[in-house]
């Protein structure tokens, strides 16, 4: 008896097997490498194009530092970016007034005022600078005796002591207050 032949290998039930065809490059890497190619021509060909039309092209980024190429290769300093000019403060930018929130007088005694300072910019055409912190030294006027206290000013804004005191002769004396410096803190 004769035994069965066993199936050809790559059968599968009973399907006879493809036969073997030759190995050939793959179409893909083909394709990749001609596209690698076609990149590169178009990608050098725009560079010669470039330099053929003597194009400046400005690739630092915003910010960084400021040096330009020019035709030659040659870097040169190109003028840098305008800075805000800002004026000094001075004393008569500003006045000063001085707001009563209570008074406690004793007859002859004299009398106990608490106030606080009021600071308003007389020349809205000055600009200062924003970033500064600036020291103003004042004197108030019209006490027992002279009374001398500094504010900050930065940007737009001032900061005072909420409330002052001072001692006067009588309920009838007026309080005013003068600068008497301005600097940079």
């Amino acid at each position: 008896m004769t035994q069965p032949t066993p199936p050809p290998t790559g059968t599968m039930y009973g399907q006879p097997a493809t036969p073997e065809r030759p190995a050939q490059p793959k179409r893909r890497a083909r394709k990749w490498l001609v596209g690698i190619g076609a990149a590169t021509f178009v990608l050098c060909g725009a560079g010669a194009i470039a330099t053929a039309l003597s194009i400046d092209v400005d690739t630092t980024p915003p910010g960084s530092v400021d040096r330009d190429v020019d035709a030659g290769g040659d870097t040169a300093d190109r003028p840098a970016p305008a800075q805000p000019v800002y004026d000094d403060p001075e004393p008569a930018d500003f006045s000063l007034a001085v707001k009563v929130l209570s008074k406690k007088c004793f007859g002859s005694a004299g009398c106990n005022v608490e106030f606080r300072i009021e600071l308003t910019q007389e020349n809205p055409d000055k600009f200062f600078d924003p970033d500064a912190t600036y020291e103003i030294t004042y004197e108030v006027k019209g006490g027992d005796d002279p009374y001398i206290n500094t504010l900050t000013v930065q940007g737009g804004t001032y900061e005072v002591q909420e409330t002052e005191f001072i001692s006067t002769p009588s309920g009838d004396s007026e309080l005013r207050a003068e600068i008497v410096e301005i600097s940079e803190y």
